[in-house]
């Protein structure tokens, strides 16, 4: 592969990964998603991109699992990039989380969700 094209590959995938931040960080502008709040921030953190995996922060919230769901179908349909639900995972502290909205989560992402609570 040449230099030029490996280039543009590049540039490409930086270009699809800033899409998906915007519209990420768009949504937390409109107040769809809360990010994780650490103490003392005003505004919470939602997301971070190494390489090709993207890692989503969010409340324990139906509302902002959806929301996520919208913007990842919406960048799916725009870059023609797919997620791979099979090798994805949700985190969830089972100790703040009720059966129906855990429920709601395997319905929406059809992906495992685990136990975040891993010092047990």
């Amino acid at each position: 592969m040449s230099t030029t094209r490996r280039s543009l590959i590049i540039l490409a995938f930086i270009f699809c990964a800033n899409t998906l931040s915007c519209l990420i960080n768009e949504a937390q502008k409109e107040g769809k998603i809360t990010g994780f709040l650490f103490k003392g921030m005003k505004q919470g953190l939602t997301h971070s991109l190494f390489a090709d995996d993207l890692m989503i922060y969010g409340s324990i919230s139906e509302w902002d699992y959806i929301a996520f769901h919208q913007i990842l179908q919406t960048y799916c349909s725009a870059s023609g990039q797919l997620v791979t639900w099979k090798k994805s995972a949700i985190f969830l502290n089972y100790d703040q989380i009720d059966l129906h909205t855990m429920y709601i989560f395997k319905i929406i992402f059809n992906c495992k969700v685990c136990d975040s609570n891993l010092a047990s």
